[in-house]
């Protein structure tokens, strides 16, 4: 197995909760315990992007939120074998290549916050399903499949919780409920979807988003419920009634973590390694 030319992105989240109990997040790129930066994203090498390609079994689904020569050319190749390609930009960077990715999405979902503009990108190359996150107000949704289309934007409310902790990672659980209904048989499961099919797969990605909001850090909730309580949970999402979230002492001691340091750059923990 070749050994990894990179290390692993490293991101420390900080929560604050302000006098009136509003409750925010922001990001650090630097260790908290000694202030060396830590490992970033670096694109995947055109060599790496084509080892995966050759590789024989192919992948169901392909996600990316960053363009990059490498990405694209594994976007390319995932839809020309029938896999469920789902892109999460967070900027636009470079346009063409910008556009370029988009021609190869099944599914382009982003913050309508961060980038209001970008649909304006997609009147060449439309993607079969393009999801737009509105924050508090919901989400709202087109698509233009092979048998159906809906040209106007179609709005979902979010679902009411008062249990909201932190609201990071909330994006991503989303995105995973839009591949858990859609994507098990690739694109063909977006291309045969109906309409009341694709408003369900956004419904649960709303109740797992909403889910994942009342626990720290994008995947608390992962460490503190079990899959009993958390399938309870989503039930009550989707049926609108408040979630009534019950941790497992046992569990919460697997989260808890202490870290003398995170970054793999450490001047002080270099010497001590030699």
């Amino acid at each position: 197995m070749t050994k990894p030319s990179c290390n692993t992105p490293i991101v420390v989240q900080r929560i604050k909760r302000n006098t009136d109990g509003k409750v925010s997040h922001h990001f650090k790129w630097t260790c908290p315990t000694c202030g060396a930066w830590l490992p970033g994203y670096a694109a995947i090498h055109a060599r790496a992007a084509q080892a995966i390609i050759e590789a024989p079994k192919k992948p169901n689904v392909f996600f990316f939120d960053r363009v990059s020569r490498g990405a694209i050319t594994l976007a390319k190749a995932s839809a020309e074998n029938g896999a469920l390609v789902v892109f999460e930009p967070s900027s636009v960077g470079d346009t063409r290549l910008f556009q370029e990715a988009i021609s190869y999405a099944s599914v382009l979902k982003y913050s309508y916050e961060r980038m209001p503009n970008v649909h304006g990108l997609c009147n060449t190359n439309r993607p079969l399903l393009e999801v737009q996150t509105l924050g508090p107000d919901g989400v709202r949704y087109r698509y233009h499949l092979p048998n159906q289309e809906l040209k106007e934007w179609i709005t979902i409310p979010a679902p009411h919780s008062s249990a909201i902790r932190d609201t990071a990672g909330a994006g991503d659980w989303f995105t995973a409920g839009i591949i858990q209904c859609l994507g098990q048989n690739g694109c063909d499961g977006l291309h045969s979807a109906t309409r009341e099919q694709i408003l369900d797969a956004l419904r649960f990605a709303q109740a797992l988003s909403v889910w994942s909001c009342a626990f720290e850090g994008a995947r608390g909730g992962m460490y503190l419920v079990d899959k009993k309580s958390f399938r309870a949970n989503v039930r009550e999402a989707l049926s609108g009634r408040e979630v009534v979230i019950v941790t497992s002492q046992r569990r919460q001691g697997r989260a808890l973590h202490s870290w003398k340091c995170l970054s793999p750059y450490c001047g002080a923990k270099r010497a001590k390694d030699v």
